[in-house]
């Protein structure tokens, strides 16, 4: 199907705005902050259970109910990674991963009021999973872009910043725990979550000449010469407010 004037104009305007990998410079920005976002992934799945004490008092369970939070939030990441790439290519790596970070930090600070233990998992387990799968998948994908020659390094500083999370956040979550109750301490994650909306600013989009690969570029092509074609016999009304169709 032809495209649309404006459908081509976007394309060239792409071609033209073409980059490549800095391989450094802002890219190294990137990695340090996909740091601070990725040791939340090791801070949940490590460090949730020294809530479990809490709970189990709180709610007057036993320690298998409450160690659904944690297998919870594995659920959700898991369920999440395999369309992450889809979603992904929808609506970018910056706003997906901003919007996760928006989620988390509205659904942990409302899992600090529940007044029921699955209520907590479901608030502060399942769904954070779920935008953990596409803040990580994010986070790796924009590395891979910001970088080529250096792509091995940037990605084994972002995994080192990954085990960071668990030997930084466990004691801090219990410090949390024992200081303003396990409620008080969902809160205040729920603010450290908030830095992933920041992280996810940090992501600017490139345009790369992968995403634009021989046939994609020959089908602008063919489009451009055809769109002139049609210009240049007549039918063309540049007044017409309507977007002329190419049939």
């Amino acid at each position: 199907m032809p495209w649309t004037e404006a459908k081509l104009n976007r394309r060239k305007s792409q071609l033209d705005q073409i980059q490549t990998p800095p391989d450094g410079g802002w890219g190294w920005v990137i990695v340090f902050g996909s740091i601070i976002a990725g040791a939340n992934f090791a801070a949940i799945s490590r460090c949730y259970s020294v809530f479990y004490g809490s709970l189990m008092r709180e709610y007057e369970v036993d320690f298998a109910s409450v160690a659904w939070m944690n297998g919870a939030f594995q659920a959700g990441y898991g369920i999440s990674c395999p369309f992450a790439a889809t979603i992904l290519n929808k609506f970018g790596f910056r706003s997906v991963t901003m919007a996760a970070g928006i989620v988390m930090t509205i659904c942990t600070a409302s899992a600090s009021l529940a007044p029921h233990l699955w209520q907590v998992q479901l608030l502060a387990g399942f769904i954070p999973g779920l935008c953990m799968g596409q803040i990580v998948i994010s986070l790796f994908t924009a590395i891979t872009r910001y970088f080529a020659h250096r792509r091995n390094l940037a990605t084994q500083v972002l995994c080192g910043g990954f085990t960071m999370g668990a030997f930084v956040y466990c004691p801090a979550y219990q410090l949390m725990i024992d200081s303003y109750s396990w409620r008080g301490a969902l809160l205040l994650i729920s603010g450290i979550f908030f830095h992933i909306t920041a992280v996810g600013a940090l992501l600017r989009p490139l345009i790369l000449s992968e995403d634009f690969p021989p046939e994609l570029r020959n089908r602008i092509r063919r489009e451009t010469k055809s769109f002139e074609n049609f210009k240049l016999s007549g039918a063309f009304d540049p007044n017409n407010n309507k977007k002329a169709n190419l049939a």
